[in-house]
């Protein structure tokens, strides 16, 4: 069987399977990956000037897919809204804003919350 990870200078004819974050197995694999260990600590952060209407849980992930010969990444941003919304915009943008503005540490957050961002998180 011939695998690649990108349609770009794939030979349909040679009957290889493109794999990608699309690909039925792949998501299988994905949607058994745990968002973050129970117990786990989460930062607050505190970026300065921040609208005070943006509420809610940023991350920052990392896919990688590795092969024999090449390692391929990707780095995404998510941003969940209190209300349960993802807002791809709105993680990109405090994104940049983490990388233009002073920010900090604000602690951690507390259990109420932890579970709250528990039930609206994109993996439960």
């Amino acid at each position: 069987m011939s695998v690649a990870f990108a349609r770009k200078g794939v030979n349909e004819e040679a009957g290889a399977e493109v794999l990608s974050l699309e690909h039925p197995r792949i998501r299988g694999l994905i949607s058994k990956l745990p968002c973050f260990a129970e117990g786990q600590p989460v930062s607050r952060i505190k970026i300065q000037g921040m609208l005070a209407n943006i509420n809610g849980y940023w991350s920052l992930w990392q896919i990688s897919m590795h092969s024999s010969d090449r390692v391929h990444k990707k780095i995404m941003t998510l941003f969940v809204h209190d209300d349960g919304r993802n807002l791809q915009p709105t993680a990109r943008f405090l994104w940049d804003q983490m990388n233009m503005e002073l920010w900090s540490i604000k602690g951690k957050i507390g259990e109420k919350e932890s579970q709250a961002m528990r039930r609206s998180w994109i993996c439960s």
